[in-house]
């Protein structure tokens, strides 16, 4: 049996729909708009930007780790590495 996803419409609680890997460099990361999330594939520091504007510094994410939030940018001063954003 195929899904029919001709019509389907993503939400907050909705699975996956896309998503781009980026690099961390010194300046800000990704910045192409709102995304669902971020993947964090190697451990360290992430810095990100929400939907807000709020700026935060998450400290010790470890590698595997799904950040479920809207943000609007990554920072480069995060030390996390094998990210990708996903919406």
């Amino acid at each position: 049996m195929t899904g029919d996803f001709a019509t389907f419409k993503a939400n907050l609680i909705s699975p996956l729909t896309g998503g781009t890997t980026i690099t961390i460099s010194s300046s800000p990361t990704y910045t192409a708009g709102e995304v669902r999330g971020v993947w964090v594939g190697g451990a360290g520091d992430l810095s990100i930007v929400t939907i807000d504007g709020s700026t935060l510094l998450m400290i010790g994410v470890t590698a595997g780790s799904l950040i479920p939030a809207i943000i609007t940018k990554v920072n480069g001063s995060s030390s996390v590495t094998n990210v990708s954003v996903v919406w």
